[in-house]
């Protein structure tokens, strides 16, 4: 009688469907990664043409918020002339005891609060 013996049958057999199933899954994973790469590449290209996009955006804004061009728009189209000292009027005012008193000039005011 020999004292080696052979493991039964079954036992191989499942052996070999682990080792088949766990090949599969790195089979599986290995594409998945590959996927999720192509996915990030992809991601990364749009982050890179947003991040462009973005300053030239910034650029334009600072281009159309230039003081020279918001006057030449606001003289020429729309007719706006800068306020002289005889077009000016000022208002102060002046809270006493829940009233508000505005003075304009010589003119006085009164206003009730709501």
């Amino acid at each position: 009688m020999s004292t080696t013996s052979t493991p039964p049958i079954w036992r191989t057999l499942a052996l070999l469907g682990v080792l088949f199933i766990s090949a599969l899954l790195l089979v599986h994973s290995r594409y998945q990664t590959r996927v999720l790469f192509a996915k990030l590449e992809n991601l990364s290209a749009s982050a890179r043409t947003l991040d462009a996009d973005w300053a030239a955006l910034n650029v334009a804004r600072g281009r159309l918020a230039q003081r020279t061009r918001i006057d030449h728009i606001a003289r020429s189209e729309l007719g706006m002339v800068p306020a002289s000292n005889g077009k000016t009027h000022m208002y102060e005012l002046v809270v006493q005891s829940g009233n508000v008193t505005s003075t304009s000039n010589s003119n006085t005011r009164k206003i009730s609060k709501p």
